[in-house]
Parts: structure tokens; sequence; C-alpha cells
């Protein structure tokens, strides 16, 4: 078990972040967006960046790799639809990040959004980290949290009617 903190100080104890998602244990700022039989997708539970989509999977896998055929052409189909989806609510550009750094890891692909106001911070794959934690640091406000709930439920219209 570890503890984790939630991008609203939500404190909670888990043995894998991503299989509490999953099973709903932790409660993600605008809830879960969409899911499938083995992919969820909310907005990141650590860091309140608006559209900072977490795809995870259901089953507790570490890599692509391990899908099996099912798995991997829903993978490929929902990760499209919310590609989409972000396109239709004005989230045009995006980095996709996916690791595979630990024996225990979860498979989860960031769908990263890219905003003016992050430029000032740095551009690219090497400045998200930065970014995070200037969001971790900043953006903990209400019209922030409000701007997530309103974005995570547009989305989930626009899922839904897919």
């Amino acid at each position: 078990m570890f503890s984790i903190t939630t991008a609203d100080n939500t404190k909670v104890e888990v043995e894998c972040i991503a299989c509490a998602i999953a099973k709903k244990e932790v409660e993600v700022i605008g809830g879960t967006i969409a899911e499938t039989r083995h992919f969820n997708v909310s907005n990141d539970f650590e860091y309140p960046i608006p559209g900072f989509l977490i795809i995870g999977s259901n089953r507790h896998v570490r890599s692509v790799a391990d899908f099996d055929a099912e798995e991997s052409v829903e993978f490929v189909t929902f990760l499209a639809n919310i590609r989409k989806a972000m396109r239709t609510i004005g989230i045009e550009k995006v980095t996709m990040v996916q690791e595979e750094r630990t024996e225990d890891s979860h498979f989860h692909l960031w769908l990263f959004p890219w905003y003016e106001w992050m430029e000032e911070i740095g551009k690219g794959v090497s400045s998200i980290r930065k970014i995070m934690e200037f969001a971790g640091a900043n953006n903990k406000t209400e019209p922030v949290f409000e701007r997530i709930r309103s974005d995570c439920e547009k989305l989930r219209a626009i899922l839904a009617a897919r």
C-alpha cells in the first residue's frame, strides 16, 4: 500500500492507483468520462489540468504488449474516439505518453493537452513534468476544478453518443 493525494487534496491509501480508479475506489474530479469492457478514461487524478486525460486498463497489465486481441482492437477504437472528442471541445494538440518503468506498473496512457499558458513554462515532452508541477502548485482552485468537471461532462456526452 502507498498513499496518494488527489488533485483536490484527498489522501487515499491504495495498492495500485489505476486499479483503484477502475474499481471506482478513488474519486477523480469529473468522474469516469467513459469506459468499455477493458478500459476507462478520466481526467488525471493528481494534476488539475483540464483535458489531461488518462486511459487505464481495467485489467492489471503493464503494457500494450500484454493486451489480448480483443483488448488491442478495443483500445485503438477507444483512443481514437476519445481524441476526436477532445478536438470537439477545442483540445487541438496533445502528447501521448505511456511508460513501462517498473514491474508492477499498471498500463495507462496520458493524453496531455497543450494550452497557450504552458508555453511560458516550456514546450515539448521535456516540459511536461514542469507543467504538471506548476499545475499542482497553482491550479488547485474551484474555477479550474469546475472547468475540469465541465470538460468531463462535455466529453462524456460526446462519447456516449458514439
